[in-house]
């Protein structure tokens, strides 16, 4: 009897872990792509407007999406993906969901991990579950703010499904809200 038990424990255990290392991701499809990864997709246009009444639109002429990472625990497939858009005014906007770094123009990449609140190298990263912002309840909600003195976008915060939805630019002073 004991030999039996080990035998069907062998059995269920060899079982249980073929079935976790076999997951395996379907091919791409843009409808498998997690709009919280990632929010824009090449061609989307995003506008902004500032403080000051201005308007910047700015259309993704980026976008790629790497080979997928199985995430065996939970048997979801994860596509990482990055987009950046055109340049206006010597800002652009760079996101990428594989590393989550965000940048904009040629200033030096955003790093927050999902685990934020804390400092990451030169910046400060505080996530929210719930937050409102411009009168309206989000989930997911990042704020990040430069803390090296080096970056012409010295704030901004980002939403899942909606990107970077506010940025202050250091050089002009303007915060750009953007508009849905």
């Amino acid at each position: 009897m004991t030999k039996f038990i080990i035998i069907l424990a062998i059995v269920c255990v060899s079982t249980i872990n073929s079935c976790k290392h076999n997951f395996v991701c379907p091919e791409f499809d843009l409808s498998l792509l997690d709009r919280e990864e990632i929010s824009f997709l090449l061609n989307d246009t995003i506008y902004y407007s500032s403080n000051t009444h201005d308007t910047l639109m700015f259309i993704v002429d980026d976008f790629n999406v790497e080979d997928p990472i199985a995430l065996r625990g939970e048997k979801k497939c994860f596509y990482p993906a990055s987009y950046t858009t055109n340049e206006i005014n010597g800002i652009s906007i760079n996101e990428s969901s594989l590393f989550w770094t965000v940048s904009f123009g040629n200033d030096k990449e955003y790093h927050f991990p999902l685990w934020t609140g804390i400092v990451e190298n030169d910046n400060k990263c505080q996530y929210f579950e719930n937050k409102e912002f411009n009168n309206v309840i989000y989930s997911f909600v990042f704020e990040v703010e430069d803390l090296s003195g080096n970056r012409r976008i010295d704030r901004f915060v980002k939403v899942a499904n909606l990107g970077i939805v506010e940025f202050h630019d250091k050089q002009t002073d303007l915060t750009w809200r953007q508009i849905y």
